[in-house]
């Protein structure tokens, strides 16, 4: 009968049916765009002059809805739009006009990419995945500045075919924000986590991590691995003559020669504790570790950074280097106990000192490896 307003319940699961209008008798059609063939402007609008309060027709093949239905699609405090196939939009709700900053007016009837460029051609898309059965969609995306996140169902037109989709804004643009910032904080403090605050390299603990892992690579493919123990001559007597302040930036200097040094990523460089550095070189023989302690002795010396204390009136190094080589038979002995390599270079480091300082020694490498208590003494009786 004219007139007369019915309800229905859609039964597909997901999708709005039916034709949508301003008031009963004037029906919009949702199908193959969604949009009257005339008098576009006026069907969406209700009769105090108010943008697209949409109810639905009184038509069988359709249903309606009251104005209370229209009072909660309009106060929904969520940003909602309705665009048809030909990307343009048929219904914006007041939180989706005050979301995009415009009124309502300015976004209806307006295509897609006036407001999102680059939206539209993605649009037929998702009207393929909806025709093909998916129920729902969420999707970011960014304009300007701000993010979006969008959760897009489809509105059922006629003979099943998908007419339009209804458009659920949020504005994500502080949570991305956030978490970002929250992704940088954690590469911070990660970093921290595993290097010296002081001169930037690796610190002890991650340095004795990548020593472990070098180790059973070099196990596994019989590559050698040399270990350089670094300390930097008298430098208490730096530390008293020229202040803390200086012996720190002292440090952070040493530590920029080491790594203009060593220049391979594979190559561990770290601050093994107060004046100590340590370097692991995998793959590189007791020749090639002696060359590279004999250039970071000649370059640190080279910088005559001033020590009064130093018989050398400058800031020296002492090194000492040890070597796991297979082709001198030291892994069979060494399989269980490669925490020994540090040890030789330490014994060497020692050696080295005991010996005048601003030199390098290199421990034997045909030696049977010692046990810690034994290399101890040995340090202790060379000290």
């Amino acid at each position: 009968m004219r007139g007369a307003r019915r309800q229905t319940r859609s039964r597909r699961a997901g999708l709005m049916t039916g034709r949508w209008s301003n008031r009963p008798g004037k029906a919009v059609r949702v199908e193959d765009g969604g949009r009257q063939a005339a008098g576009r402007g006026a069907s969406m609008r209700t009769p105090d002059g108010r943008a697209c309060r949409l109810a639905r027709s009184a038509d069988p093949a359709g249903f309606e809805v009251g104005p209370f239905s229209l009072a909660v699609y309009d106060s929904v405090p969520v940003a909602l739009c309705v665009i048809d196939r030909e990307g343009r939009f048929v219904a914006v709700n007041a939180s989706c006009a005050t979301l995009l900053g415009r009124c309502r007016e300015s976004i209806l009837d307006r295509p897609i990419d006036a407001l999102f460029p680059g939206a539209g051609g993605r649009l037929g898309d998702e009207f393929l995945r909806f025709d093909g059965g998916q129920p729902e969609c969420v999707r970011e995306f960014s304009c300007g500045k701000r993010v979006f996140e969008c959760t897009i169902k489809p509105v059922a037109g006629p003979a099943d075919r998908v007419g339009a989709m209804i458009v659920a804004l949020v504005d994500i643009t502080a949570k991305k924000r956030a978490e970002r910032s929250l992704r940088r904080q954690n590469l911070r403090w990660r970093f921290h986590a595993c290097h010296d605050h002081l001169t930037g390299l690796l610190n002890r603990r991650c340095v004795e991590e990548a020593f472990e892992a070098e180790l059973r690579r070099s196990q596994r493919t019989g590559a050698p691995l040399s270990a350089l123990m670094i300390d930097v001559d008298f430098f208490k007597n730096y530390n008293d003559c020229a202040g803390h302040i200086a012996g720190d930036a002292c440090l952070r200097t040493i530590s920029r020669e080491l790594l203009a040094h060593v220049r391979r990523d594979e190559d561990i460089v770290g601050r093994y504790g107060g004046e100590e550095f340590v370097v692991i070189l995998p793959g590189s023989g007791i020749d090639g570790a002696e060359i590279l302690a004999a250039k970071l002795i000649e370059s640190v010396h080279a910088l005559g950074i001033e020590h009064a204390g130093s018989p050398f009136g400058r800031v020296t190094l002492s090194i000492g280097v040890a070597t796991l080589d297979k082709a001198a038979g030291d892994w069979s002995a060494w399989s269980d106990r490669g925490q020994e390599l540090l040890a030789r270079a330490d014994l060497a480091l020692y050696a080295a000192k005991g010996s005048g300082r601003n030199k390098q020694r290199v421990y034997p490498a045909s030696a049977e490896p010692p046990a810690l208590s034994t290399v101890r003494r040995e340090c202790a009786r060379v000290i």
